[in-house]
């Protein structure tokens, strides 16, 4: 059985060479992890990429597995904080409209897309410790407990039950922002993408917006987000 603290950084970075260490280890885990695989990939392989020797990086890492689990934890915690922002953007209006959607489907996009190579990994074919799969499921049941939340205050809603509507909206974004980041950015533009996962989502959760926004207003207002 493998240990727990197989799993656990062996320290914190505190003084900012050590974040730069630790930010450089990650950075590199990334790539290797993603351009060899998880089973090919060694800690060798991660402190050549990132320009440390393997006993910095032990004194950081004791396994492939704590880097990973930590790139993920990285991950999780800035995926929660954008989601509460976004929330709380929401929370402040008296309307959930088209531009409202689009912006945060746009704010979503470009945050998955600041590092296309961790996002490959993520989504890649990676033996995750269970730990880290309860996270990612605590991850999904937040966001969609706030679109519920969200949905049940719009006055209006068109769907019937806001808890299906905000788990069928989540997953539904979730894998088309997945698959546009992974296979469709040089084929669809984002201002054409976001238009039309926009047009969506609001058709299905909203009443009253019918009618498809026109694209040269759409980029307009995606220059200004």
């Amino acid at each position: 059985m493998q240990k727990k603290n197989h799993l656990v950084p062996r320290k914190l970075p505190c003084q900012e060479r050590s974040r730069v260490t630790v930010a450089a280890i990650y950075e590199a885990a990334s790539q290797v992890f993603t351009r060899n695989g998880y089973s090919s990939t060694t800690t060798d392989l991660i402190a050549e990429r990132a320009g440390v020797s393997i006993g910095t990086l032990y004194q950081y890492f004791p396994s492939k597995d704590a880097i990973l689990v930590g790139l993920w934890e990285n991950h999780f915690l800035q995926a929660r904080a954008l989601v509460e922002g976004l929330i709380r953007e929401i929370e402040g209006l008296r309307f959930v409209d088209r531009e409202v959607v689009a912006r945060v489907i746009r704010r979503a996009l470009q945050a998955n897309m600041e590092d296309r190579v961790q996002h490959r990994l993520f989504v890649g074919d990676i033996p995750w410790p269970q730990a880290v799969i309860e996270k990612e499921l605590e991850l999904g049941r937040f966001i969609k407990s706030r679109l519920e939340d969200v949905f049940r205050r719009a006055p209006n809603l068109r769907v019937r039950n806001p808890r299906v509507a905000a788990h069928v909206a989540y997953g539904s974004v979730y894998a088309l922002i997945h698959e546009y980041i992974l296979y469709w950015t040089t084929e669809v533009g984002m201002d054409e993408f976001i238009r039309e996962v926009t047009d969506m989502l609001v058709r299905y959760v909203f009443t009253g917006e019918e009618r498809v926004v026109p694209a040269e207003r759409f980029e307009a207002e995606g220059a200004r987000a």
